[in-house]
């Protein structure tokens, strides 16, 4: 068996304190999205709720728009950045969370689909997305 040296140990629990006190100051939001779980218990879990509660409600006005625009609109609203013009989205889609939802330019997105976006979801551009189906890149032929 290799003895580890004391020196070396030390570091590596000071290191491990050190890092565990970074991530214990980062927000909750921060922590999500370095892939560090969360508690329900976390001091900051309300922060969570919140916006899982604002993306209910907005899921009920995106669900019934009755516009591309429309839909393109209310769904910026969710994921908290504006949706490119040549993007298409078809309802009904459902979201729990939003804020990590990333869409791309010339992107279609078809009914009936969600996204469980806590871990991220990114879209890039060219992308069609079905229900029942995994991210497949558009034919340059089929760009207007």
């Amino acid at each position: 068996m290799t003895k580890i040296p004391l020196w070396y140990m030390i570091k590596l629990i000071k290191m491990n304190n050190s890092a565990q006190q970074h991530t214990k100051n980062l927000d909750i939001f921060d922590k999500m999205r370095s892939g560090e779980p969360i508690r329900l218990d976390d001091t900051q879990y309300s922060k969570i709720q919140a916006v899982v509660d604002r993306t209910l409600k907005l899921n009920v006005l995106l669900n019934t728009s009755g516009s591309i625009e429309l839909i393109r609109k209310n769904l910026s609203e969710i994921i908290g950045s504006e949706i490119d013009v040549s993007t298409i989205i078809f309802i009904p889609f459902y979201t729990n969370f939003g804020r990590f939802i990333d869409i791309g330019k010339n992107v279609f997105i078809n009914h009936a689909c969600t996204f469980l976006d806590m871990g991220g979801i990114t879209l890039e551009d060219n992308v069609l997305y079905w229900s029942e189906s995994k991210p497949n890149y558009r034919e340059s032929s089929l760009k207007s």
